[in-house]
């Protein structure tokens, strides 16, 4: 943690607010601070700093680039933030008591089954460090709220016996399905 006191500059005319800030962005501010137990960034040590300044222009554009990211960024969290409110929203309507879906779920178009008869339970266990499968995949592994797998691990890693289970089946622990 960087104890960063408050600070203030007025940039020259040279350099461009936003084009600094993209720099401060960049840097390591460890590097430049001062202090053992909490670094502390100060005058002294800010002032002393080389800093490599292209032309105003330059400076614009670099900084209207990094702009536009950042905005797109911003633009693409209240996107998928938007995006899982109305996913939740579907799922409460469709799994209520009304059961509402728009066009797609109809009075009479459903039926109300057990869950056994339409999935099978998986019981098959192996050692995975005692077979010849390249990957393993547990609970650790899951991220929730999303379907693809992103991490994985080596069978290697492993220890004991562990439900043996193949693409496209569904697993569910006490956290994560």
């Amino acid at each position: 943690a960087i104890d960063l006191n408050t600070m203030g500059f007025v940039p020259s005319k040279q350099l461009f607010p936003y084009f600094l800030f993209t720099w401060f962005q960049a840097i390591n501010l460890s590097t430049i601070s001062d202090g053992s137990y909490i670094p502390q960034i100060n005058n002294r040590n800010i002032e002393g700093i080389k800093i490599l300044l292209p032309p105003l222009k330059e400076q614009k554009q670099i900084a209207a680039l990094f702009q536009s990211i950042d905005n797109a960024i911003e633009q693409a969290g209240a996107q998928e933030k938007n995006l899982l409110q109305t996913k939740r929203q579907l799922l409460r309507d469709l799994f209520s008591e009304n059961r509402l879906f728009g066009k797609y779920l109809k009075s009479g178009n459903y039926q109300s089954i057990q869950f056994g008869k339409i999935a099978e339970h998986i019981s098959k266990r192996v050692e995975p460090a005692k077979t010849d499968l390249k990957i393993y995949v547990g609970l650790e592994h899951l991220d929730p709220d999303n379907l693809r797998i992103e991490r994985m691990g080596t069978p290697s890693d492993v220890k004991g016996t562990k439900l043996l289970i193949w693409k496209g089946d569904i697993i569910f622990g006490k956290r994560r399905a």
